[in-house]
Formats: structure tokens, C-alpha cells, sequence
């Protein structure tokens, strides 16, 4: 602490008139402690009491326990000289001793300013004035406290101007005494204006060089300047005076430390701590800072320079001043963070925070701020994935939430979308196992026990689901609102397990006046068809905080209740179809698209007249695309296509939703509207109005192609190849050669909802063959003429029965009933992509009615498409892959025969347009197969080339 250096005799004439302000205990001491301090005090006392003997006996005990203190020895000097001066006759003229009254009136008074002045008035006069010149000394001092205690209430006020005006007058008053120069020097930076607290620092250093505090003034100035290498002198010789006490040289290797860190001078700052011990927090801190940044170089963190603090108060014995270094590494680092999150630096400002902690420690305020960055990146990652499920990015949006999710654990927000994503994507497993780190997280949160009980039904678990189900219902802490959302849900996901019962006993539990209850109750009593799963949805609910997540039953819940009505009125039920439809209506009375299913019920019903009613209400407007939509999800195409066909006439179908018309016009078996949509559709696409995905857009065109067809013709050869469609017991065994050729017709009268019928002929030959006595060339040519039905719409069964025609001198008529299923995936284009994985199975089984002879033919082929690069035509695929085949033909002495192998297959595609996929390909396959059991047929090379159109 920084203690005055004013004459102390003047104590003698005016303590006991110092105002009230300065005449409280002596403020805590920091250089003197237990008896010395009270010794000191006492001395002191003594002096402001003119009880000089006291004074000096007091002052000399603290003296000698503490003998570095200066100012007691000055104590002393000043109590020795006012006694001899009260033992001596005062040697003052008159005129003098006239002029001391008025002052120490003015004194008692304290007009130090008015007393001052007067006495310099008699100072100007003729004559030696040895002791008006000794009370004038003391009475500047005393003026300069008096001005400078104005001068810190200024500055309080606020009022820096008034507060530097006075501070001048301070300092010219008593121009030897360092601590106003301080003040002036703090108040002028205060102020703006370095170049005057540069001047003032100057002056203070030409009246004592050796002011270890003006010297770290000096060095801040410097340094602000830009000169570094000036302001480490300063700082290195104010570290080294001897007049400072223990705490105000901590203080001022402190700032020496953090001038050197803001000049990212590491070495310095070590220096300047060497001495110190790091139990210290201000010392521990700046030293890790300072050995952070020699580790990091230029790229660390280098905090602002900022000037010293200067703290001044002033007592009876008058101003104390002490400098002190700025805030601690960790707070500095720690308001730069805000600033960046300010900023949005919000990275950045992370790495503030783990700077601030790595310096200073994990503190409540530190871990406060980062969690409260975390949050504000994990809702700018939310906003990313709301925006990317819009788009129906899920992958992006899967990105954008795993990050939220590592920036804000507990917000189970993030990881309820999470979950929803799997659950779109049909991945359950994988949605289970998030449902479960989920409710690790808060265990009694209901939201992800639910999802994890759908998510385990989805996969078959229904006993566990229900274990889940019940124990979201069990929790004590449902609102009424929530159990009953969470209720329907629950009730539908056990109706859709099959435990109608249970799901019965569930709704008896929840209000029986609302109208979700109400039909669901009504269709499970009925024991209606089994609805399908759906998921919950999940209801977001901003707070202040952060966005919350509810469970409700599925928006589409309502299609169960709409799917029995249809169904009704399929079986002519209309008393029942009405009944529902009011259910329906009851659900959501302000929502037209279920006033529009009563609309249909009652006009089906016959009654007119309600009809007409509902119509009014609806008005001219046509039906909604939300109306079209419902009725195609729960398959009433008959219902769905006039739907979109009103919307599309109106003007109001969006191009987003010609695919989808496409399809319920195609489900309609309106073959030729489907045709046009899908056209419109990729139309839009490829003008960019529409953005689809090539694989989407290739569908479509694959579609129209698919609706298009009425006829096709293929042609084949093969060698070494089983072909029983040849006749019965054809007997080529051995290597061989066979032709075969088809050309059908498909009536579009009979091609509907994904089942047709084909009216074909066939013409196969043997055009080669090893083993004698088989029939070769025009002689083995049989031809044949049938037909063959497509039954199911979602299997690719099919079922002929053909008049096989003798044409050549060696074969022979008969009946040939046949059944053949076939299934795939990556057998056509795939676009965008350039390898994928194919996998196919082909098996037929027949008999031959007059030759009562029967067989069965397959091969399955797994392997990887690829389109090959460089000069090969568009559209070519190459796919190497293995091979299983076995056949049975009664036809051969061995019937049966198996084998294995590795083939090569190219394909090229051909005949498209813009609308429409390859109506075409060339097909050439080389498989070199292995006996596996029964004949020797099952071995060899085979080679086998397809046209097929």
C-alpha cells in the first residue's frame, strides 16, 4: 500500500478538526500488524493530541519492531521538532504571529484553500518567515487532501471533467507527494486522453525517478504505444523497489505478468511470477496462461492490455494508494467467450471456455456458460434438421440432430426427432436402441418409453411392447390430457396386435363422452378388421426454454374409422357406412373432408335429402388434396382418383401430387389418366418444378413403360441349356444348341390393378446337338399358342396353359400346364448409381398332359452390377454373379439335376424416350456350372443369349 509522504507535524494544529469524512479509525494497515500497528496508532493519537512525549515514546516501540517502516522514523522527527518548538519562543515577526491567527482560524475552519493563500500572501512579504513558511507546507498538504477528497466524489459521481479539474489543483498543492499524480494519471486515462497521463507520468518520474508505482504507469503508457522493449525496463525496475510492502509488489508482478501475456511475451510473464506461489489463484492462474501460450506460439489466446487499477482512500494520516492487476486469466478468457457468443462465434467462444477452464478450474459460472453455448448450437442444429425434414432430408437432418444431441444430452427433444426419423425410415432396431439411451437419460419421461413400445412392436415384440405401454400409462405424473393422448395411442398399437380385448378394457377407461373414444370403442365391440400400425406423433410445444415433445395418437388414426366406412359401403352395408361416418364427423365436426365422406355415405345410402344438406354446407368447393390423399391411404381408389381429377380440373392439383394421382388413377385401373399424370409429372420434373430423385423419375418412366405394354416379343438361344418347353422327353442331353421365340398380346381390357392376362405364341427348335438320334433344325421346330394369367397384383405368379402345335416331321402335340414364379431386385437400370447389387430367382414347374410327364426348372443368381466405363454403349451393365440352378424332367433318364457356378452377364438397354424406360434389352450370359448332384447335364458352360422387346 502505497503511504503518504506528508509532513506529519501538521497534524498538531488540525486533527482535531478534521470533518468527519477523515476522522474515522485509520483504515487497515497492510504493512503493519498486531502490536506494531498498535503502537503506530497510538503514536499517532498522541501526535494529533499535541502529547509529543507519548507521541515519540509510541512511535520509537513501533520503530523497533518494525524498523523497515519509514514513516514511523518521519513520525518521530516531526513529534521531536513541535516539542522543541513548544519549548523555544516562536522567532516569527508580529506581523507573523498576526497572520498564524487568522490561518489557524481559517484552519479550524477547514478553508485550507483561504489558509493557504494567506499564507502565501505573507511569504511574498519582506523578511525571513521560517514558521509561517513550515505551517504553509503543512497547510498545502492539507489543501491537497481537502481538493483531492472532492475530487474522488467527482469521480464517483461520475463526473470525470470536475473530478480531473480538482485533481490538478490536488497535486499543484502538494506537488512532492506521488499519490495525486496517481490519481491524476488514472483519471486522464479515464478520460481518454493518454497523452496528458504520458505528461503527468513524466512529471511524477522527474520528482522521484524511484516511485515504483508511477514507474508501472509509465510502463502501461509505453507499452500502449507500441513500445514493448521501454515499457519492460519500467516494468522490470518498478518489480525491484525496496520501499514497497509484500501485497502491493504481488500487485505489481501481477500486472507486470499481464502486460507481458498481452504482448504474448511468455518469458516475461514467468519472470515477472517467479517469485510467487501458485496457492496464490491470481499468480496459479496467470502462470498456466502464460505456459499455455508458449506451448501454442502466436496462435493462443493473448489477452487485452488494460491499464492497472488504482485504488485510493484517504485517512487522518492522508492518501493510501494501491495498484492492481486487471481480472484473472480465467475471467478475461471467460468474458471474451461472451463476446463471441455475442458475436455467434460460438465455436470460438468454446474455446474460450475450455481456455478459461484449463487456466482457472471448473467453475459453476464457466460450466453455466458453456452449457448455455451448447444449447443455443444444439437449437441452431435443430432449426438445420426442422428445415431438412421439411425437404424430407433425412440424412441431413440425422446429421444435424446426432450433433444437437452432443452439444444437449437432456434435451429430449432432439432425440424424440431422432427417434421419429428411424421410425420414417423403418429402421426399428436402430430406433429401439436410441428409444433406450433415451430413457437413460430420464427414465421417467413417458415420450421415449411409448416410441420404444411402437418401435418393439414394429419388430414383432408385441409382449414386450406391452410391458412398456403399460408401464407410460402407470406413471404417476399424467396430466389427464396427456393420458389420454398417450391412451388412444396405446389403445390402437394393442387393436392392431390383435389384443382387441385389452384395448377395449383401456378405452373403458378414458372419458367415454369424447369422440376419439367413442369410435374407436364402437369399431372394437364390432370386432372390425385389424387396423394397421401406425406411429405415435409427436406433438412439439415451444416453452421459453427449449421445445417440448408430447405423445398423441397418429394423425392418420382416423383412416381405421374411414377405411370401415368404405368397406362398408363395399358390402352394401349403408346403414352401418352412415352410422360411422356421423362417428366420424363427431371426431373433428369443423373438418369438411370427413363431412365429405358423410356426403358419399348418404348418397350411397339413398338418402338424398341429408345428403344434399351436407353438400350445402361443403358448398361448390371441390374436395380437398388432404380428402384425396385419405381415401388413397386407405385403398379407395375408386374414392381417391375422381379426387384428384376434381382438383386437377379446378385448376388447384399442385405438380407435387401428379405422381401421386398417377397412382390412384393407375389403382383405379384408369389406365390411360395414370399415363397422362405420370407424363405431366416427369415433365415437371425435368423443367425443375418438381425436383425428384433419378431413381424416382426412372420409376415413373418404368411405370408409363410397364401401362403402356400390350404386346412384346422376346428370342432366345442357348447352349448346353435345359429346356423342357422344347416336348416332352426331347432327350438333348448332351451339348446342345436350342431357339426359342415368343410373341404375346396383353388386352388392356384385361390388364387391371396389377394383374393382366397374355395371349401368346411360342416357337422353339433345336438347332444343334452332339448326341445322335435327337432331331435337329426344321425337324425338331415345335410351336405353341396359349395363355397365361397374372392373379395376384403384389406376387409375380403366373399361371398358362398352352396347345403345344407340332410343325416338324419330329415332334409331337400335346397340353402343357405351367405355374412359375419369379422375384428380384436390381434386374433394371438403377439410376444415378453406377454398382449395385442384383439378386433374382426363376422357378417353373409343368405337365405335360398326353405324355404325362411333369417338370421343374430354377436358378437363382446373386451378384454385383456395374456400369462399365469408357467406350461401351449407354446403358450397359455387366454383372459378374454366382449361380444355383436345378431341374426335374421326367423327359430324361436322370431326371434330376443340380449345379452350381460363377457367371458374367451383359445387358443393354434400349427403345426409350422421355416418358418411358428401355421397352428393350440384349441379354448375354456365360456360367460355367459344376455337377452338384443327379445328371451330368447340371455341368459345363452354358451360354445363352436373350432379345427380348
Amino acid at each position: 500500500m502505497k503511504q503518504p509522504t506528508l509532513h506529519f507535524s501538521v497534524l498538531c494544529c488540525v486533527m482535531s478538526a478534521l470533518p468527519a469524512a477523515l476522522a474515522a479509525a485509520p483504515a487497515a494497515d497492510q504493512e503493519l500488524s498486531g502490536e506494531a500497528w498498535r503502537q503506530a496508532d497510538l503514536a499517532y493519537r498522541a501526535y494529533a493530541e499535541r502529547d509529543y512525549a507519548s507521541a515519540i515514546r509510541h512511535a520509537k516501540e513501533a520503530a523497533r519492531l518494525r524498523p523497515d517502516v519509514k514513516r514511523l522514523q518521519a513520525l518521530i522527527g516531526y513529534a521531536e521538532q513541535a516539542q522543541q518548538r513548544r519549548r523555544q519562543p516562536s522567532s516569527g515577526s508580529a506581523a507573523d504571529v498576526a497572520l498564524l491567527k487568522k490561518i489557524e482560524a481559517l484552519a479550524a475552519e477547514e478553508q485550507y484553500e483561504v489558509a493557504v493563500a494567506l499564507a502565501e500572501q505573507g511569504l511574498r512579504a519582506p523578511g525571513t518567515h521560517t514558521v509561517l513558511a513550515a505551517r504553509a507546507r503543512q497547510l498545502r498538504s492539507q489543501a491537497a487532501m481537502q481538493v483531492a477528497a472532492k475530487a474522488l466524489e467527482a469521480d464517483a459521481a461520475g463526473n470525470t471533467a470536475a473530478a480531473l479539474a480538482t485533481m490538478r489543483s490536488a497535486s499543484a498543492f502538494d506537488p512532492e507527494a506521488p499519490q495525486y499524480r496517481l490519481m491524476l494519471i488514472k483519471l486522464l486515462l479515464q478520460n481518454n486522453d493518454a497523452d496528458g497521463a504520458e505528461a503527468a507520468a513524466r512529471t511524477a518520474l522527474a520528482i522521484n525517478s524511484d516511485d515504483a508505482m508511477t514507474q508501472t504507469y509509465a510502463a502501461f503508457l509505453q507499452q500502449q504505444k507500441g513500445q514493448r522493449e521501454q515499457a519492460r525496463t519500467l516494468y522490470a525496475k518498478a518489480i525491484k523497489g525496496d520501499e514497497l510492502g509484500d501485497a502491493d509488489l504481488l500487485n505489481l508482478r501481477l500486472i507486470a505478468a499481464d502486460a507481458a501475456l498481452s504482448a504474448a511475451d511468455s518469458r516475461s510473464a514467468l519472470d515477472a511470477l517467479a517469485p510467487l506461489r501458485d496457492s496464490n489463484p491470481e499468480v496459479r492462474e496467470r502462470r498456466a496462461l502464460a505456459q499455455s501460450m508458449a506451448a501454442a506460439g502466436a496462435d493462443g489466446f493473448r489477452p487485452s492490455l488494460t491499464a492497472p487499477q488504482l485504488k485510493c482512500v484517504l485517512n487522518r494520516f492522508g492518501p493510501v494508494c494501491s495498484l492492481f492487476a486487471g481480472a484473472r486469466p480465467s475471467q478475461q478468457l471467460a468474458a471474451e467467450a461472451y463476446r463471441l457468443q455475442g458475436e455467434n462465434q460460438l465455436q470460438q467462444a468454446l474455446a474460450m471456455i475450455d481456455a478459461a477452464i484449463r487456466v482457472g478450474g471448473a467453475s459453476t459460472e464457466l460450466q453455466a456458460q458453456r452449457k448455455q453455448i451448447f444449447g443455443i448450437m444444439a437449437r441452431e442444429q435443430a432449426a438445420i434438421a426442422f428445415k431438412a425434414l421439411a425437404a424430407n432430408d433425412t440424412d441431413q437432418a440425422t446429421q444435424a440432430l446426432n450433433k444437437a444431441i452432443a452439444y444437449a444430452p437432456d434435451v429430449m427433444s432432439y432425440r424424440m426427432m431422432l427417434i421419429d426419423i428411424q421410425v420414417q425410415n423403418k429402421d426399428y432396431a436402430a430406433g429401439e436402441r436410441m428409444a433406450d439411451e433415451a430413457m437413460q437419460i430420464d427414465a421417467d419421461d413417458i415420450n421415449p418409453r411409448v416410441m420404444r413400445g411402437y418401435l418393439r412392436q414394429a419388430q414383432g415384440k408385441f409382449d414386450s411392447a406391452r410391458q412398456d405401454y403399460r408401464a407410460a400409462l402407470a406413471n404417476p405424473e399424467l396430466r389427464d390430457s396427456e393420458r389420454l393422448h398417450v391412451g388412444l395411442f396405446v389403445a390402437d398399437a394393442l387393436w392392431a396386435g390383435g389384443a382387441a380385448g385389452e384395448s377395449g378394457a383401456l378405452l373403458d377407461t378414458l372419458p367415454s363422452s369424447d369422440p376419439q373414444v367413442r369410435w374407436r370403442r364402437r369399431l372394437v365391440d364390432a370386432s372390425a378388421a385389424l387396423p394397421a400400425l401406425m406411429p405415435p406423433t409427436l406433438d412439439y410445444r415451444a416453452t421459453p426454454y427449449d421445445t417440448v415433445p408430447s405423445i398423441h395418437p397418429s394423425v392418420y388414426a382416423t383412416d381405421t374409422l374411414v377405411a370401415a366406412i368404405f368397406r362398408a359401403m363395399q358390402r352394401h352395408d349403408d346403414e352401418e357406412a352412415v352410422s360411422l361416418s356421423r362417428l366420424l364427423v363427431a371426431s373433428a365436426p369443423d373438418k369438411q373432408d370427413f363431412q365429405r365422406v358423410l356426403s358419399i355415405a348418404l348418397t350411397s345410402a339413398g338418402e338424398t335429402r341429408e345428403a344434399r344438406k351436407v353438400n350445402q354446407q361443403l358448398g361448390a368447393s371441390v374436395p380437398s388434396l388432404d380428402f384425396a390423399y385419405m381415401a388413397q391411404r386407405v385403398k379407395a381408389p375408386e374414392v381417391a382418383s375422381p379426387a384428384f381429377r376434381e382438383i386437377d380440373q379446378a385448376g388447384q392439383l399442385p405438380e407435387r401430387a401428379l405422381r401421386d394421382a398417377g397412382y390412384a388413377a393407375m389403382d383405379a385401373n384408369e389406365r390411360h389418366s395414370a399415363i397422362a399424370y405420370f407424363k405431366r409429372a416427369i415433365n415437371a420434373s425435368r423443367d425443375g418444378d418438381v425436383p425428384l430423385e433419378q431413381q424416382q423419375l426412372y420409376d415413373i418412366r418404368r411405370t408409363v413403360e410397364q401401362l403402356d405394354r400390350q404386346w412384346g416379343v422376346y428370342a432366345s438361344v442357348s447352349y448346353r441349356g435345359s429346356t423342357p418347353q422344347s416336348g416332352p422327353a426331347s432327350g438333348a442331353t448332351g451339348d446342345s444348341t436350342q431357339f426359342g421365340s415368343e410373341a404375346y398380346w396383353r388386352p388392356s381390357v384385361l390388364n387391371r390393378d396389377g394383374r393382366y392376362v397374355d395371349l401368346y405364341a411360342r416357337l422353339n427348335a433345336t438347332l444343334h446337338s452332339e448326341q445322335q438320334g435327337i432331331a435337329t433344325g426344321g425337324a425338331s421346330t415345335l410351336g405353341a399358342v396359349g395363355m397365361r394369367v397374372k392373379p395376384l397384383a403384389s406376387q409375380n405368379v403366373i399361371l398358362a396353359a398352352e396347345r403345344l402345335v407340332p410343325i416338324g416331321a419330329r415332334t409331337d402335340g400335346d397340353w402343357l400346364l405351367r405355374a412359375a414364379y419369379s422375384n428380384g431386385t436390381g434386374t433394371d437400370l438403377v439410376a444415378g448409381m453406377s454398382a449395385w447389387t442384383m439378386a433374382q430367382l426363376y422357378a417353373e414347374a409343368g405337365r405335360y398332359l398326353h405324355a404325362n410327364s411333369n417338370y421343374f426348372t430354377s436358378e437363382a443368381q446373386w451378384g454385383r452390377s456395374f456400369r462399365p466405363a469408357g467406350a461401351w454403349p449407354l446403358n450397359s451393365v455387366l454383372t459378374p454373379h454366382l449361380v444355383l440352378a436345378a431341374d426335374y424332367n421326367q423327359g430324361f433318364a436322370q431326371p434330376r439335376a443340380i449345379g452350381a457356378g460363377a457367371g458374367l452377364t451383359y445387358r443393354y438397354w434400349f427403345n426409350e424416350d422421355r416418358y418411358t424406360a428401355p421397352r428393350a434389352y440384349f441379354d448375354l450370359t456365360l456360367q460355367y456350372r459344376v455337377r452338384v448332384s443327379g445328371d451330368d447335364r447340371a455341368g459345363g458352360v452354358v451360354l445363352r443369349a436373350v432379345i427380348s422387346r
